[in-house]
């Protein structure tokens, strides 16, 4: 009976391994640019060729890695709400599923002119 066990436990985790590595592999990290917007407070999206990546909504948290953003008014910014709200261009490593952004890395901002002259990009209206 101990064997039979022994025997359970070694193919469930042969099951979990396998679906933990297919859970890598189809969300592995993807490098995404585009229009990063801060519109209000507690509120973040990139917006790039593929539509709009919510990462935070006010109230509700945000994505993973999201506290590592930089601190974007101190490069090319503009200013569309009070003193530092507004949007930038901006890259990052990002892990989505299902259209949901899941978390973000490496996150580098980037010139304005990027996004400007990106044919992909529509442009950002706040």
């Amino acid at each position: 009976m101990k064997n039979l066990n022994v025997q359970w436990l070694f193919l469930a985790l042969c099951i979990a391994s396998s679906s933990a590595l297919a859970y890598a592999q189809t969300n592995a990290a993807e490098k995404r640019c585009g229009w990063i917007s801060n519109p209000t407070p507690g509120n973040w999206s990139l917006h790039d060729a593929d539509g709009e990546w919510v990462l935070s909504a006010q109230g509700s948290g945000g994505v993973g890695g999201l506290d590592d953003l930089p601190d974007f008014t101190v490069g090319e910014w503009v200013v569309s709400n009070g003193t530092s709200y507004g949007h930038g261009c901006a890259c990052m490593d990002m892990v989505t599923a299902n259209g949901v952004a899941l978390s973000i890395a490496n996150i580098t901002q980037i010139p304005l002119v990027r996004c400007k002259d990106d044919p992909k990009l529509k442009p950002i209206i706040e």
